[in-house]
């Protein structure tokens, strides 16, 4: 891989030594072939463990070779000023001002110190403590050193960020001479969209209000306009709302208001700039006289990033407080162009499964992708799944806390030794640990003293000390939570842990982030690969993260319990790694007694035992030497240096300084820090008593109540109480904390209380921004993604050749991003080509007439197809049969065929509708048709172009299916509608009518034989799912197929207007434009507003005819059913739904809720069944059947049932909740 510069993505389970394995080729060929290893981590734990296998490295061949290592975190991370506990904008802002006025005493450097940097690996902490000793600069030392060193370690934010351009700069090479080992790259697609998000609350705009008004009276104006925007837009919003948000919706509405209010004519950017010019100042004027955060950059960087293209989830919600939020959605925009352009790229995790998924969503293409079996013996372990236990919400209950506990006591008897239990959240492990101290049985209320209890953000010496407690012969139940930090990250070594068990499924709360996530991979990937890889597979990369403690060398044995009947699921089992061999079991403690009981299992935990003793004693040993010589050292030099200080010391001797063994805080979630004292805290606290206990302070009265005994004590003490007030502040604008007492205007002194956002925030041990996220800036001015990538094509087309005439690269002509802001822009003159960055006097002369030459023909030419600078096709349809394929293809593409249509050519039918109906009875079985039906058939079979909007059920579809039977060739019929498919192929071909589709759910394989049947003039009407126009292979099979009509269902979503718009059926409209204006079209609908209805004909062309009937429902009832809570509406269902005849459904609004209903009615007899898009392709369809054949009562579903089912006897629809939008209910 490193010879042949490519990629490589590796599943390699966790324990088997990724780290040395990547390190030592990748530096061998590093030294030999001048490149830089850039060992990339994303968590600072994880950096010790690449030192460590360094130093061994270098120990072992220090006779051979020689090299340098820096070891780097952020700047704000390595400061040891007072100003880097500030945000990161700010602290950025500061220290700049810093450097500039030169008040910064370490900002400086040292020859001698690089020296020492360089010929040392040191651990960045060590890094940190020496420079610091020598008043230099802990980054900036390692910064400067980075351009000597041949492997530097650092976060994946140094690469996948702008800081990339100071880091080429810094080592003086291109992204082409680094080697990248990424390490538990399964994190790398959420840090990367972490790095983009942000959120806004109108407190945080009213906050920044008051700190401008000193400063600027202009922009405070603007500012409070901008509040009255923000407080308009939440008004209009319903109560208890979580809505998708547009981009144009923020900015334009901030653009307005401001240009409303003092006419001077403000846009969105230029108030941007405004405030980040205004941050600035405040941030020098006010960083000697309080240490806060400054409310005006946090407004600035939240409408500063919430402006980029780039494809985000914007969401605005109310509850538990009105807040604006965006999260970038894909993160390959961000990570392609990395992984790519380097000279090799080694992505690696044990969790890195399946690499397909890495590879789709990073944007690594072409990658060399391996699934690592584990080399551990199959023998070592079992994998257990028990029954009847489970997490599922609806099923959490005391008695199935007990059973969960009293099973994890009988796997802990079966077992003999320790063992680990991870829960998906803190709360349900309270809930579990509860049940052991209450239980009846003294056996299992004793066990007690035996289980070791994770914390919320302990620090790191508390969970070193928690550790230890895990001894070789102890017998002890680790209980820890899924994604945290005893679960990844930690190196079990010695067999020491001897059971994993995983109580319930991690997944992600059904949020509305969650769904945009899921909805966005499905439209790039399709819906089987959308749902697993937005939702599915990150639960399931937790559960193999926390199960891979135990076993950690191929002599380790263990047992892994899933203690979750889903884990049995299709949907879920296909997800866990091969080498998963599950037994589905009642009685995994018996299972593990035999286990445990096995002679080869005796023997490898004795033989453990023996090497963790002789380990033991090695590690004693040593210390007692170095104790030793230590002491003997400090008598030496004691009298030369005792009248020195300590700085003046450190620097004589050359060494680092010794760390601290006072008691450690964790600062990496300091907001959860606060929301776990309020939850222990047995009495109200406000603001000022919070700050008082996190610092530290050492108030009798804190002491006198024995508050200082507290794990909260001191935990933030490195922060000044303001600052931790200012934190706090932060978190109740965010609706973590709530205020239940009145404040006053002038000092507020609100006692605080944990609100449902803040429980769940405590439960799923979630990250609470307290800093501010790293901006992905875009300095340049130029947008990162191109709206035309058709043009785009043609100018990196156009650049290629003019590059190869001059002989000279072609970035030396215009980089990408100059190419993206022309294809964005769309220039027409001269002068607009002067606004674009890259365009000088030099330029426009050489390049500026062949640019807009370009630009002017790609817009002329619209209507074509393009694959590079070439047009590669325009739709063809062959006249008749008789036409010869030799002949069809060297017929110019560029000429549009003249041929509709035509009748079959043993049709002797006359066009009239006696005639046709006898040809509907004979193929169909039906008597006649209805007036409008005959309306639109006449019409198509006239060649003419038609938008039919009828009720659902009215019988649309023989509009098209019986003119298709008349024509030659084959009746093309755009639905995205699987299941529409998948119903009408099934009656068409039991009338038969040869009908065959296309679609996501069927392998390559399948669709490429009904391509070449269609080819072939085999099949008469074809359905095919809209996004196919994007696949180049399509279009060019659509060229040889004899057409005879183009049917586009669902035709609202051609509409911007629609509620569902699709941007796939906008190429629709490109091929309809391409064909013959006496060509059939038909488009359908039962949605269309007026404003949709004008829209679809604009876009499908003058000539199209809108035939609108009547949309009255007859025989429809419906009826409100008025409950006060989503229990009455169960206990209502559940009374009610027997005694109403026949079988339907019921929607509900998420997955979550389709399980719950479900359940909840199975529990009383009513027999059901949940449906939605989680379920995989074979149980949708399952269950699709048994609602046409009525095997179930009713089905809960979300909006993924119904569309194109046709079921005659459906007898009764329940709408969970209103929708705003009537039309949504009609189509249901």
């Amino acid at each position: 891989m490193l010879e042949t510069k490519g990629t490589l993505i590796a599943h390699a389970p966790t324990g088997i030594g990724k780290t040395a394995a990547a390190l030592t080729p990748a530096l061998e060929y590093a030294l030999n072939n001048d490149k830089i290893v850039f060992f990339l981590t994303s968590k600072q734990s994880q950096h010790k463990i690449v030192i460590d296998t360094l130093r061994l490295i270098k120990e072992k061949n220090k006779d051979t070779i020689s090299f340098s290592v820096v070891d780097v975190i952020s700047k704000q991370a390595m400061c040891p000023r007072d100003i880097a506990r500030e945000y990161y904008a700010l602290f950025n802002d500061l220290c700049t001002h810093d450097q500039k006025t030169k008040r910064c005493r370490y900002f400086r450097s040292d020859k001698n110190i690089l020296k020492y940097i360089l010929g040392n690996i040191m651990h960045v902490e060590e890094l940190k403590d020496f420079c610091a000793g020598n008043l230099i600069c802990p980054h900036k030392a390692a910064i400067d050193a980075i351009s000597e060193a041949n492997i530097i370690i650092c976060d994946y934010n140094y690469l996948f960020t702008d800081i990339l351009e100071t880091v080429l700069e810094k080592t003086h090479k291109s992204i082409g001479d680094l080697i990248l080992i990424i390490d538990e790259s399964h994190n790398l697609p959420d840090r990367l969209r972490d790095n983009l998000s942000g959120e806004l609350t109108l407190n945080l705009i009213e906050e920044a209000a008051k700190e401008i008004n000193p400063v600027d009276k202009k922009l405070y104006r603007h500012l409070k306009d901008a509040g009255r925007f923000f407080d308009n837009f939440i008004r209009r919003m319903p109560g208890n709302t979580e809505k998708n948000i547009n981009r144009e919706d923020i900015t334009a509405g901030v653009e307005q208001v401001l240009q409303e209010s003092l006419g001077d004519n403000i846009s969105y950017l230029e108030f941007v700039g405004a405030l980040k010019d205004a941050g600035v100042e405040l941030a020098e004027k006010k960083q000697y006289e309080e240490k806060k955060k400054s409310s005006v950059i946090s407004v600035m960087e939240f409408l500063e990033n919430w402006n980029t293209l780039l494809p985000c989830s914007r969401v605005y919600k109310n509850n538990p407080a009105p807040t604006l939020s965006f999260r970038l959605l894909d993160p390959s925009v961000l990570s392609e162009s990395i992984i790519s352009n380097a000279h090799a790229s080694i992505l690696m995790s044990g969790t890195l499964y399946p690499v397909e998924m890495y590879a789709d969503i990073l944007g690594a293409k072409h990658s060399l992708l391996r699934q690592y079996e584990s080399p551990f013996p199959s023998e070592n372990k079992i994998v257990l799944v028990t029954k009847k236990l489970t997490t599922l919400y609806t099923e959490r209950n005391d008695s199935m806390y007990g059973n969960i506990a009293e099973k994890i006591s009988k796997i802990h008897d079966a077992v003999k030794g320790n063992i680990a239990v991870f829960f998906p959240s803190y709360s349900l492990m309270d809930e579990i640990y509860k049940k052991f101290e209450s239980h009846p049985d003294f056996e299992i209320r004793n066990k007690t003293s035996d289980i070791i209890l994770e914390k919320k953000d302990m620090s790191k010496s508390a969970k070193d000390e928690l550790y230890s407690k895990l001894k070789i012969n102890s017998n002890k139940i680790l209980m820890g939570v899924q994604a945290g930090s005893l679960s990844e990250g930690v190196d079990y070594r010695n067999n020491i842990i001897h059971a994993v068990l995983i109580v319930g499924l991690p997944l992600s709360p059904p949020t509305l982030e969650v769904k945009n996530l899921q909805d966005y991979y499905i439209k790039k990937f399709g819906k089987e690969k959308g749902t697993l890889y937005g939702y599915i597979y990150p639960a399931i990369s937790k559960v193999i993260q926390a199960a891979g403690r135990g076993i950690r060398s191929e002599n380790d044995v263990g047992a892994i319990i899933l203690m979750d009947y889903r884990f049995n699921y299709p949907m879920y089992r296909k997800c866990l790694p091969p080498d998963y061999k599950i037994q589905f079991t009642d009685e995994p403690e018996k299972l593990c007694r035999e286990f445990f009981g096995k002679d080869l299992v005796l023997k490898a935990l004795k033989d453990t035992k023996k090497r963790f003793i002789e380990e033991e004693e090695l590690k004693q040993m040593k210390e007692e030497k170095h104790i030793i010589v230590e002491s003997k050292s400090e008598t030496e030099t004691k009298s030369e240096t005792e009248t020195k200080s300590e700085t003046e010391k450190q620097q004589i001797q050359g060494t680092i300084p010794e760390r601290s063994e006072e008691k450690t805080e964790n600062n990496d979630n300091p907001g959860l820090n606060i929301l776990g004292l309020v939850e222990t805290l047995n009495f109200s606290a406000g603001r000022s008593l919070l700050a008082d206990i996190l610092t530290g302070s050492k108030s009798k009265k804190l002491i006198n109540q024995n508050i200082n005994k507290s794990e909260y004590y001191g935990m933030l003490k490195r922060y000044t109480r303001e600052e931790v007030i200012n934190i706090i502040d932060q978190i109740i604008d965010k609706g973590y904390l709530v205020v239940k007492q009145s404040e006053t205007t002038n000092f507020p002194r609100p006692l605080l209380y944990l609100t449902e956002l803040g429980k769940n925030a405590l439960d799923n041990d979630n990250k609470i921004e307290v800093k501010f996220p790293i901006k992905i800036k875009d300095g340049t001015g130029v947008l990162e993604v191109s709206k035309n990538p058709e043009l785009l094509n043609e100018l990196k087309f156009w650049r290629k050749n003019v590059a190869k005439e001059e002989n000279i690269p072609a970035y030396c002509i215009f980089h990408d991003t100059t190419l993206i802001e022309i294809s964005n822009s769309l220039p027409s003159s001269i002068s607009d080509l002067m606004n674009i960055r890259g365009f000088g006097k030099k330029t426009i002369e050489k390049y500026g007439d062949d640019v807009l030459k370009i630009v002017k023909e790609h817009i002329s030419h619209g209507n074509k197809l393009y694959k590079g600078n070439k047009v590669v096709s325009e739709i063809k349809v062959r006249e008749n049969q008789e036409k010869e394929p030799k002949e069809a293809e060297e017929s110019p593409t560029n000429t549009k065929p003249e041929s509709s249509g035509k009748l079959r050519a043993d049709n002797n039918l006359t066009v009239d509708r006696i005639g046709a109906e006898h040809k509907l009875k004979e193929i169909f079985g039906l008597g006649h048709f209805y007036d409008i039906q005959w309306k639109t058939i006449k019409k198509i079979l006239d060649g003419e172009r038609i938008l039919l909007i009828e009720k659902t059920g009215f019988g649309k579809s023989l509009c098209y299916q019986f003119p298709a039977t008349q024509f030659e060739g084959t009746t093309i019929v755009f639905s995205p509608l699987i299941a529409l498919m998948r119903n009408q192929v099934k009656k068409l071909n039991e009338l038969g009518i040869k009908a065959k589709c296309i679609n996501s759910e069927q392998t390559p394989e399948e669709n490429s034989e009904i391509i070449e049947e269609a080819k072939q003039d085999k099949i008469k009407i074809l359905y095919i799912a809209p996004k196919r126009q994007e696949n180049i292979e399509w279009i060019e099979a659509a060229r040889q197929m004899n057409l005879s009509m183009v049917v586009i269902d669902e035709a609202h979503c051609i509409s911007v207007w629609g509620h569902d718009f699709r941007p796939s059926f906008k190429r629709i409209i490109n091929l309809v434009n391409l064909l013959p204006e006496n060509f059939p079209v038909l488009a359908t609908t039962a949605t269309a507003t007026k404003r949709v209805e004008e829209d679809i004909v604009e876009q499908i062309g003058n000539r199209i005819i809108s035939l609108r009937g009547n949309l009255l429902r007859e025989n429809f009832y419906l009826k409100v059913i008025k409950v006060e809570s989503d229990d009455e509406k169960l206990a209502w269902l559940g009374e009610n739904i027997n005694s109403i005849q026949g079988s339907g459904i019921i929607y509900t609004g998420t997955r979550t809720n389709t399980e719950i209903y479900s359940r909840w009615l199975q529990s009383l007899g009513v027999s059901s069944v949940a449906y939605n898009a989680g379920l995989d392709a074979e149980s949708r369809k399952h269950i699709e059947q048994g609602l046409m054949n009525n095997t179930w009562k009713c089905v809960v579903s979300t909006n993924a049932l119904g569309m194109g089912i046709d079921k005659p006897d459906i007898r009764l629809l329940f709408i969970r909740k209103f929708l705003l939008r009537r039309y949504i209910i009609i189509k249901r």
